[in-house]
């Protein structure tokens, strides 16, 4: 009794449970049959663009087969099917006879500058530059990447470096090796002595190291720099040295204590290339801070700092031997030249698809050569800027160019494992 009254007391419980099932079961077909009629719509839908795609083969594969069957054919000429009035028509000269004469070109007259100055654009040519590919003779003894390249002021002999550790002097007239020094990680840099009995090389420890010619063996090693050296040159007047280095430093060494009497500090990024002022009283440094500094070797103060339109790091900065004009060159793959006094630029070179490693002047100063990364060595007139010819050999890079002392061939060091000797054209 007890439990009917429970019952009866809570008519709501089995009543309660008999509505949700009635609710839920609806719910579940009508979302079964939602998904099936949306997989049923993806699969028309997926019909209807393979019948598109399978159309558009039919058509691809027609317009392939009219044109294999219309290139097979001969061309039809297109003749007019309406009537030409030939009162109208356009009518040719009678042609002439041949004539035994020779065909002269036109000859259009072509203005020049009375004072042809370093004109801005270095690729207008009167005449097409000669393009010269045979070397007088390939220097092979490395077996790593050459980067550097020095001629004796005497003009018998030659120095190369490499990364394959090694200072290599040579006979300039044949190519002989006398002899081969072993001291550095790499070889960056070379520079002769002025009587030609000494080698200073500088290599990729930051040590440069003076190697005597006659003796030979090393005889020195000057010690300050912290990172690679990129650049030696010995003051025109012979009584100290300069070294560029990745130590963002270029350092004055007297050449008769060896003792550094002076560390340049005004460039913020690496420190690859120097030159001298002919009179040995400043310096110019390129670095990749992109900028050139012309400063005084016995101070440091600076001179000015050259920005001109060089957005890239500088490779290669070289002093005319008559002290007027500074040549440089870099990454943005143009040669610039500019006034050593005020700074003003002359002239830009533009010939070079590729970056600028080297730059220097003929002693005569009257030709500029330069190696690139695009395998060629080019020579500048200094003059007018026009490109006067281009030599190719190298299978790789262009390093380090560098003329003879008098100025009848050039040497070039390549990522290729050789130095070029060769003929130089003026």
């Amino acid at each position: 009794m007890s439990n009917e009254q429970a019952t009866d007391g809570n008519p709501g419980a089995k009543t309660q449970k008999h509505i949700d099932h009635t609710i839920l079961i609806p719910i579940l077909i009508l979302t079964l049959c939602s998904y099936i009629a949306h997989r049923l719509q993806q699969q028309a839908e997926y019909k209807n663009q393979r019948v598109q795609d399978e159309s558009l083969v039919v058509v691809a594969k027609g317009v392939q087969r009219a044109l294999e069957e219309l290139s097979a054919k001969p061309a039809t000429p297109i003749t007019h099917s309406f009537p030409i009035d030939q009162d109208k028509a356009i009518k040719k000269p009678a042609a002439k006879p041949p004539s035994n004469q020779p065909m002269v070109p036109m000859q259009v007259p072509r203005s020049k500058p009375a004072n042809p100055v370093y004109p801005a654009n270095a690729k207008e040519t009167i005449s097409p530059p000669p393009s010269l590919d045979t070397p007088l003779y390939i220097y092979q003894n490395h077996t790593d990447h050459v980067h550097a390249v020095a001629w004796s002021p005497d003009g018998a002999q030659i120095a190369s470096g490499s990364d394959d550790h090694t200072v290599q002097v040579w006979d300039a007239s044949n190519g002989h090796k006398t002899f081969s020094y072993k001291g550095h990680l790499e070889v960056y840099a070379l520079v002769w002595s002025p009587n030609s009995a000494r080698v200073y090389s500088g290599g990729g420890e930051g040590e440069i190291q003076e190697w005597d010619i006659f003796g030979k063996s090393k005889v020195f090693t000057y010690k300050g720099h912290f990172d690679a050296i990129y650049a030696l040159a010995f003051s025109p007047d012979g009584t100290h040295i300069a070294s560029a280095s990745w130590d963002k430093t270029v350092r004055v060494w007297n050449a008769a204590t060896r003792l550094c009497t002076l560390t340049y500090k005004g460039h913020s990024d690496w420190v690859k290339t120097l030159s001298w002022s002919p009179d040995s009283s400043c310096i110019v440094s390129g670095s990749s801070d992109n900028t050139v500094q012309v400063w005084k070797a016995a101070t440091g103060r600076n001179i000015f700092t050259y920005h001109g339109s060089h957005d890239n790091a500088i490779e290669s900065v070289a002093w005319s031997p008559d002290g007027t004009h500074i040549a440089s060159g870099g990454l943005d793959k143009t040669i610039q030249v500019w006034d050593a006094t005020t700074g003003n630029l002359f002239s830009t070179y533009r010939g070079h698809s590729h970056f600028v490693n080297a730059i220097t002047w003929s002693p005569d100063g009257a030709h500029i050569a330069s190696g690139s990364w695009d395998k060629t060595i080019q020579v500048w007139d200094a003059t007018t800027g026009n490109l006067f010819s281009t030599y190719r050999g190298h299978s790789y890079s262009v390093n380090a160019v560098v003329w003879s002392p008098d100025g009848t061939r050039i040497a070039s060091a390549s990522d290729d494992r050789t130095v070029y000797i060769w003929q130089a054209i003026t």
